[in-house]
């Protein structure tokens, strides 16, 4: 396929731009406004006619024609005849055309990469995993040939209709270079160019993405598909030894004013003479809240592994004392950091994810108790869906972005 690297446009497609240059309201930019609106209410509500379309928007039916017809013949959408019933016009309705448009989902971890195939409507049509190497340059080509054979099972030619290729990695992204990666669990990929590494092997546009930040956007795009209107919110994952997170402010990815991470609440310290975190401080939040630090509180003789988590989660299950215990000391600092992200953002809600909300109806009460006690009334629910499912189907939502998001205008201030 032809090597579209967006590199070159200046700016990340799920991100406000930060360059230099200034996009106003013509003619053409508010034709592409009205376009974006009209493809996601397809996506969202499809079935659905051109008439509810005017509608819903108040755009004239001429005007809504000129746009459909256009992304008909782009492919991006079909249109068909509904059945007959009783008399009267037979409506024709509309539908995002899922095989016009393919974008890859790679969730590297530690031990496995998966890699998915989305459709242009954001489902998974087909998974591929293989085991992670320790070397960055070997994980790229293991990563082209996985992706070579994934791609021949569905069709042979599908490889000139994915557009982009979007990996999740557990780490930061330093934004000066766009894929120069910092990843403590796995050393030799921190200060790899893996984004560009990518994109020269197979030849597809490619992101990189801190995989809690693609969890809150699969979240915000599961919550569309709903029709619900989740705006403002965090993304917490609790996980084996730390703990992630993403930040929606108003439909928006938040990632600091260099693009490189926000929201790092793990390292928030909340006791100055606590144990020595990695990051060099000590008494850091996710040294408390991590799963190792509530398998310590109830095993402190074994040694931890994220398999034997498993054995605590069962112990809260059977209300065993030992594990309700470490369950509730978790939980106490659980709703300290919350009520500290709480005060200063003030999200409509946070979000957890991770292996302990396997005991959420445990949990959840537990947290509850203690933010009530520090006047926080902040709400709080799990996931939608496994960490490994939501990494891949965020990154699948940031690799339509470039399809489904409009323009994003206003003045751009001169660098000094």
């Amino acid at each position: 396929m032809t090597k579209k690297s967006s590199r070159s446009t200046g700016h990340r497609p799920h991100l406000r731009s930060n360059t230099n240059q200034t996009t106003t309201a013509t003619p053409q930019t508010i034709r592409h406004v009205n376009r974006s609106i009209l493809l996601n209410l397809i996506r969202l509500r499809q079935p659905v006619s051109r008439a509810e379309l005017s509608r819903i928007t108040g755009m004239h039916r001429s005007n809504i024609s000129v746009i459909v017809e256009e992304l008909v013949s782009e492919g991006l959408l079909r249109e068909e005849r509904s059945k007959p019933v009783g008399r009267g016009r037979v409506p024709f309705f509309l539908y995002v055309s899922e095989d016009s448009v393919y974008v890859l989902g790679v969730n590297l971890r530690v031990s496995e990469t998966k890699i998915a195939l989305g459709q242009l409507s954001g489902k998974i049509e087909k998974l591929a995993s293989f085991d992670t190497p320790k070397d960055p340059k070997l994980f790229v080509q293991m990563l082209d040939r996985e992706i070579r054979r994934l791609l021949m099972t569905v069709r042979p030619s599908l490889r000139k209709s994915v557009r982009n290729l979007i990996v999740s990695v557990p780490g930061h992204i330093h934004s000066k270079t766009q894929g120069d990666v910092w990843i403590p669990a796995l050393p030799a990929y921190s200060g790899f160019s893996l984004r560009a590494a990518i994109e020269d092997k197979t030849g597809i546009s490619t992101d990189v993405m801190n995989n809690a930040s693609l969890g809150a956007l699969a979240e915000m795009w599961l919550e569309e598909m709903q029709h619900v209107d989740l705006k403002d919110f965090i993304f917490l994952v609790i996980g084996d030894v730390g703990t992630g997170s993403g930040l929606i402010f108003h439909h928006h990815l938040y990632l600091g004013h260099d693009l490189t991470f926000a929201g790092e609440f793990g390292h928030m310290v909340i006791d100055p003479a606590g144990p020595k975190c990695a990051c060099g401080k000590k008494g850091c939040w996710q040294l408390y809240v991590c799963d190792r630090a509530t398998w310590e509180r109830y095993q402190p003789a074994e040694r931890f592994t994220s398999a034997v988590f498993q054995k605590f989660l069962q112990g809260v299950k059977d209300r065993e004392p030992r594990a309700i215990a470490a369950l509730r000391e978790t939980a106490k600092y659980l709703a300290l950091g919350i009520s500290n992200i709480s005060q200063a953002l003030n999200p409509e809600v946070i979000i957890f994810g991770g292996e302990i909300t396997g005991v959420w109806d445990i949990l959840q009460p537990e947290i509850t108790k203690h933010l009530s006690r520090l006047n926080t009334r902040t709400a709080i629910r799990p996931a939608k869906d496994n960490m490994d499912q939501l990494f891949l189907q965020g990154a699948i939502h940031l690799g339509l972005r470039k399809i489904f998001d409009p323009p994003t205008m206003g003045l751009a201030m001169p660098k000094s």
